[in-house]
């Protein structure tokens, strides 16, 4: 296996911030109304819930699958949705 070159951890940090530069200032942080009361998990269908996960490509359209991509592991609210009958 070839060996891997790491940055030091300031360059690395550097990067980091930089990133976290670049996103926009309503999305770096979940809405206080994007978080369900009952539950604290994310609110499904929430504006600013929704951007946030965009922003940060956690859930967003791509246009060569034609689909929408979700990363696994979101914690979404279930409070609100209609349990089975079963």
């Amino acid at each position: 296996m070839p060996e891997q070159e790491f940055q030091p951890m300031g360059a690395a940090y550097a990067g980091w911030l930089a990133a976290q530069d670049s996103v926009p200032a309503d999305g770096k942080n979940i809405p206080a109304d994007g978080v369900c009361s009952g539950c604290d998990r994310l609110k499904r269908d929430h504006e600013g819930v929704e951007r946030v996960l965009a922003i940060r490509k956690l859930k967003y359209f791509n246009p060569d699958m034609r689909r929408m991509v979700v990363k696994a592991g979101l914690p979404y609210c279930n409070c609100q949705r209609p349990r089975r009958a079963g």
